[in-house]
């Protein structure tokens, strides 16, 4: 099975793109889906390594504040500094809405976090499949 690598960045890469417009690529869509749980199952276990290693050397990171991290080195340290000041109350996962291809390589995935009494967060995934991940 293969897996796919991920690049977080900010919605209006996608705006105008509609899910029901996407390409659907064979097979790929589970392997997007265990990467988002891979995600989540790193931010629950605060696991820096394993969140950057999801992340392409070239990888874009958009905060909500409009921050842009380059790079996986970037984005490792920028996991560091969130985890050092989140409690992990404040970690929910990313539940995906959902995910479509703009080219058998290239997925989009949309995510919403649902913490009650708290703000919904929106982030969009844009994930690139290299070699078989």
């Amino acid at each position: 099975m293969t897996r796919a690598i991920l690049t977080l960045v900010g919605m209006m890469l996608v705006a105008t793109a509609e899910p029901s417009a996407l390409v659907a690529a064979s097979g790929d869509e589970q392997a997007v889906r265990k990467v988002i749980d891979d995600f989540n199952k790193a931010r629950r276990a605060r696991d820096v390594n394993a969140c950057a290693s999801l992340y392409t050397e070239t990888a874009e990171f958009v905060s909500p504040d409009g921050g842009v991290m380059r790079g996986r080195a970037e984005i490792q340290k920028n996991f560091e500094q969130a985890f050092a000041r989140l409690a992990s109350a404040d970690d929910y996962d990313r539940v995906i809405k959902t995910v479509g291809f703009v080219r058998p390589d290239v997925a989009v995935v949309r995510t919403i976090t649902d913490p009650p009494g708290r703000r919904n967060v929106l982030d969009v995934f844009v994930m690139t499949k290299e070699g078989q991940q």
